[in-house]
């Protein structure tokens, strides 16, 4: 916290940055030096090709938390998925247009990359733009994004090298390719008022301290730990930890 202090103090991000509301443009718009989490390996490949492009005296890098901790995993096949509302009232109709969307090359190349020729063209097998007014999976329909079919961009090398140096660290894992975060869901109903609570308190302590923006990280440190334990930490940490072990004794992830 006090790293994020002098940080802060330094000028790295704006002084407003708890209240700013554009901050998926921040860093590649040079007003913010670092985010910290929120970000994929697609999006830094993405700000790694505007600062090419426009800053080209810039630099960025990207670091996991798995590659500090020496966890890490896929992501769970849920993600990036694409659900039919329940009260559709013609849900086989919509699994039609989904199955024809993801399985028609000629339709999928329509949706992600625009109409060939006119958006984009294909030279030597890698995707080419050729307008502003359609770029790359620009409707941000990564649900149906089809690998057969998927063209290639000369950033996946440096983006496909990335993925492999993560399959290494995540096959010397305990438990390599499995995501076992992914299939838990916490029921909170017996401390949903603590939770809130809690939450409200992050909010109103925690972020202040975490962007760097208080006087004396110490003593507001100090009242952060008092008012979330008065929130009732305690509880929310107990109900979670009960059902978090039970999961793993269930799924054997011990």
């Amino acid at each position: 916290m006090k790293l994020l202090k002098r940080w802060a103090d330094m000028g790295f991000w704006s002084k407003s940055a708890l209240s700013d509301t554009n901050d998926s443009e921040a860093y590649t718009n040079g007003l913010c030096i670092a985010e910290v989490a929120g970000m994929n390996p697609n999006k830094q490949i993405s700000s790694a090709n505007t600062f090419a492009k426009e800053h080209p005296e810039w630099e960025s890098a990207y670091i996991t938390y798995g590659e500090i901790t020496g966890v890490m995993f896929p992501g769970h096949a849920t993600q990036n998925g694409t659900a039919i509302v329940r009260g559709t009232k013609y849900p086989e109709r919509c699994a039609m247009i989904l199955n024809f969307l993801m399985t028609d090359p000629e339709m999928n190349a329509l949706v992600q990359y625009g109409i060939k020729g006119v958006h984009y063209d294909v030279v030597d097998g890698v995707y080419q733009n050729l307008s502003e007014d359609f770029l790359y999976e620009n409707f941000n329909t990564w649900n149906l994004r089809v690998n057969d079919y998927k063209l290639p961009q000369e950033s996946d090398v440096v983006l496909q090298g990335m993925f492999d140096r993560y399959n290494e660290i995540a096959q010397k894992s305990k438990f390599p390719n499995v995501n076992i975060y992914g299939g838990f869901t916490e029921d909170y109903t017996d401390y949903e008022f603590e939770r809130t609570a809690v939450s409200n308190v992050m909010r109103q302590y925690l972020a202040p301290i975490q962007a760097g923006l208080v006087d004396d990280v110490e003593a507001a440190v100090a009242e952060f730990r008092q008012k979330v334990t008065e929130a009732g930490l305690q509880a929310c940490r107990d109900g979670f930890t009960e059902q978090w072990l039970a999961y793993c004794e269930e799924y054997g992830y011990q």
